[in-house]
């Protein structure tokens, strides 16, 4: 006897946690792009919500936006509504490039986020701002002075010169192939941090991050006045040509690094190792 195989089409469904009902939410998605002129600026703000951002540089001469909106609803009709109003815009403000979204309010049940990937082109701009909120934040190959932003998101630089600063919550930090000088600063909660530097940083430079531990690497010749702190952590020192410790204990310790130099270094955590380690 011949079976008959039937088929039986899935549908996501939420249900309340009162009751029995069932609620069938709509959720649109779509790509975008968009390419705009440089506009003789010297200055780039891009401000995100919900969503990944990611900086990139390229050899064109203008800006290139592309990325992947999403609005999600209990009503059809508002959710299109809101979609088709939702968009990628930008506005020259003065000096500066200033990219953003067309919305940031949110009706009740509404949910809504946008990615961005920003192509740049190559040392063109001398300042820079990176915003989102619920996601993560990477920049590659761009130079000056940057500020990050971001909450519930890993923040990943590489490739990157000059000096930033940058706070995250529950997210961590992954910096590498950087040229660092001036001030600079990396924050988060809840969140590791690993940096490889291929060359020796100078200035200030603060990694604090909670229940999350450091891992720091940069030449073994680099000179630097450490201090590292932690509480529930052991802190590691290995691999300079000489180290001068001025106070050492299970989780605080401050020591002069090849007879300082021109880097001021501070690494605090809590709940968390501390490693620095020389590469030759």
């Amino acid at each position: 006897m011949k079976k008959t195989l039937v088929l039986i089409p899935l549908v996501f469904l939420i249900f309340l946690s009162t009751g029995c009902s069932l609620i069938f939410t709509t959720r649109i998605s779509s790509q975008y792009e968009k390419e705009i002129d440089i506009l003789e600026t010297k200055a780039i703000r891009v401000i995100g919500i919900n969503g990944s951002l990611t900086i990139l540089v390229w050899e064109k001469d203008y800006v290139r936006v592309t990325g992947t909106k999403f609005v999600s609803g209990l009503s059809s009709s508002q959710v299109k509504a809101f979609n088709n109003s939702l968009d990628v815009i930008w506005s020259n403000l003065g000096e500066t490039l200033e990219i953003g979204l067309s919305r940031t309010d949110r009706p009740n049940g509404i949910n809504y986020g946008v990615s961005m990937t920003v192509y740049v082109p190559r040392e063109l701009y001398e300042s820079h701002f990176y915003k989102t909120s619920n996601g993560s934040v990477s920049i590659s190959g761009i130079s000056g002075e940057c500020v990050i932003e971001s909450s519930n998101g890993n923040i990943n630089i590489t490739g990157f010169e000059g000096s930033i600063h940058s706070v995250t919550s529950n997210g961590g930090y992954k910096i590498s192939h950087c040229r660092l000088y001036g001030n600079n600063h990396f924050k988060t909660s809840n969140g590791s941090v690993a940096v490889k530097l291929l060359t020796a940083p100078t200035g200030r430079l603060e990694i604090y991050t909670s229940n999350g531990k450091i891992d720091f690497k940069f030449p073994w010749t680099a000179g630097a006045f450490l201090t590292a702190t932690t509480s529930n952590g052991n802190v590691d020192v290995q691999g300079f040509r000489s180290v001068s410790f001025k106070k050492i204990d299970k989780n605080d310790l401050r020591a002069e690094i090849n007879s300082w130099g021109d880097l001021d270094l501070s690494l605090r955590t809590s709940n968390g190792d501390i490693t620095l380690n020389g590469m030759q």
